[in-house]
């Protein structure tokens, strides 16, 4: 048998507001959140991985010949221009800290 606790009255006065009402906030500047940003793709990620596993099998980090390739891709890739590089505005956090 499982023991079910009976729910208590609801008591009301004649001060408390029907919980049915919306929630009216003080008015004031209208702030704005932006979305949630996409995750970052990393350009040179798999590059890096190759580098990192061949640092990491060789058993040395100062092993040249070993991983000679994997580092000539990751340096040909961190060379190229970034893509899409606008100007950032303020965030939302700079203009929050300033009220």
């Amino acid at each position: 048998m499982v023991h079910v606790p009976k729910a208590s009255p609801i008591n009301r006065t004649q001060n408390s507001k029907p919980s049915h009402l919306p929630l009216l906030l003080p008015s004031g500047p209208q702030l704005k959140v932006k979305p949630r940003r996409t995750a970052h793709i990393q350009p040179c990620a798999i590059e890096l991985s190759a580098m990192l596993t061949c640092w990491a099998a060789s058993g040395d980090l100062a092993s040249v010949d070993k991983c000679k390739e994997s580092a000539a891709k990751l340096h040909e890739c961190m060379q190229k221009p970034k893509i899409g590089g606008k100007a950032r505005a303020p965030t939302i956090n700079y203009h929050l800290s300033r009220l």
